[in-house]
């Protein structure tokens, strides 16, 4: 019966090897690196607080040694909000609030200044309003971060799939 264990495991090993599978931050055939082009990419200040919050987020995503010296891209953020109430009380008071953002995202190659990539990314998450007028507003700051957390994590992750899709595509 161990046989039939070392079998599908070689199996497993096989099917894996054969259907293109690469980490995401590995070096190209080219020597290029998709954590090498991300470094190289200047985010641009994005407005209000949780703007900057978004922004502080992405750069410890894709500049964890700090802004590039001479970057080649530009990052553009715009987010929009809303608070919209889901759950309210027999006495038409609010319990219940749901954050949606929005951030739209554009990739700018600053050489040429062509549009590369851009998108949407959606975050979502609610909190209690409650009595408590404090708990209510901490309640409510923590579930920005976690959403603008969230999207700093959609955003990287699609700047790397884009950056590694276009090495793929160079000669």
């Amino acid at each position: 019966m161990w046989w039939f264990r070392v079998a599908a495991a070689l199996a497993c090993a096989v099917l894996l090897a054969g259907c293109g599978f690469h980490p995401l931050n590995a070096r190209q055939s080219n020597g290029d690196s998709t954590v090498a082009r991300l470094s190289q990419v200047k985010i641009e200040l994005i407005e209000d607080r949780r703007g900057q919050e978004l922004r502080n987020d992405l750069l410890d995503r894709l500049n964890p040694d700090g802004q590039p010296g001479q970057p080649r891209y530009s990052l553009a953020v715009v987010i929009d909000e809303a608070n919209t109430s889901v759950a309210i009380a027999k006495d038409a008071s609010t319990i219940r609030n749901n954050l949606a953002i929005t951030a739209h995202y554009k990739l700018t190659d600053l050489s040429t200044g062509k549009s590369l990539y851009e998108g949407y990314v959606n975050g979502l998450n609610s909190y209690a309003e409650i009595t408590n007028s404090y708990s209510t507003i901490v309640g409510q700051k923590d579930a920005e971060s976690r959403v603008l957390s969230s999207m700093a994590d959609d955003i990287s992750r699609r700047l790397a799939l884009y950056f590694q899709r276009s090495a793929s595509e160079q000669p």
